[in-house]
């Protein structure tokens, strides 16, 4: 069985540690482009296929579903990547956490900024569970506290932002029964980062994460996919049956 891992850059991390759980898994990995590209308008859709119409995105792909995949599974990662939004809070904190920013915004207004700009990821959703024969969402790595995404910001608002990313696009998807695969517990450290020892270490890479993520969200993303049940059992107990399905 083919399945696809769709998305923005973060499907890397996961399709590197899935292979290295199970290689002969057949694959098909499809950018759909960086996430900034995906926060505003950047598809049509008819019903039985989707067209993306951003330029910044066509040069990865025209149209999904892609030829011959239909009745694949999609591993979908869109929606809660975060480092987006924390642009916004290098001039605006959260009204809750203010510290030596000039200026706040509540709650509700931060809700506002992060569902509108999620918008099109979740319309993008709603079009794909049409032409696809599954999709299950994959989380995107919380932001690293090392980051320079982070690094003389107010640490509480960033981990605000973060949160609220997170729980606005998980309920989403509870409403729109579409499966997620979340990050494991343990993956987060004490203050609600992400853990060091998961991000990438390619030079100057400053929100990704190694193929660890991959190799220990795999045997979640396989029972979400083909129904194994538990996976409280280790990689070695799910990856044998992972290859009989593969």
């Amino acid at each position: 069985m083919d399945i696809v891992f769709l998305g923005d850059s973060h499907i890397w991390s996961l399709v590197k540690g899935v292979k290295s759980i199970n290689p002969s898994l057949k694959v098909k990995s499809q950018p759909l482009g960086a996430h900034q590209h995906l926060c505003d308008s950047f598809f049509t859709a008819d019903g039985s296929s989707i067209t993306i119409t951003k330029p910044e995105l066509t040069k990865y792909v025209q149209s999904l579903p892609l030829p011959g995949y239909e009745n694949a599974p999609h591993i979908v990662s869109i929606g809660f990547h975060s480092a987006h939004f924390t642009r916004v809070a290098r001039n605006f904190g959260h009204l809750d956490t203010l510290k030596r920013e000039r200026w706040a915004i509540s709650t509700a207004t931060w809700d506002a900024i992060i569902e509108a700009k999620q918008r099109p990821q979740m319309e993008f959703l709603r079009a794909l569970k049409k032409v696809v024969s599954s999709v299950v969402v994959a989380e995107a790595p919380r932001l690293f506290a090392a980051s320079e995404y982070c690094q003389g910001q107010n640490l509480d608002t960033i981990r605000f932002i973060d949160n609220r990313v997170r729980e606005i696009f998980a309920s989403f998807l509870e409403k729109e029964c579409i499966p997620a695969v979340r990050l494991l517990p343990h993956m987060i450290d004490i203050d609600g980062f992400m853990s060091p020892e998961y991000r990438s270490n390619k030079d100057g890479d400053q929100h990704h994460a190694n193929s660890k993520i991959g190799e220990e969200l795999a045997p979640y993303i396989f029972s979400t996919i083909f129904g194994f049940g538990s996976t409280n059992g280790s990689l070695r107990e799910v990856a044998p049956q992972i290859r009989t399905v593969a």
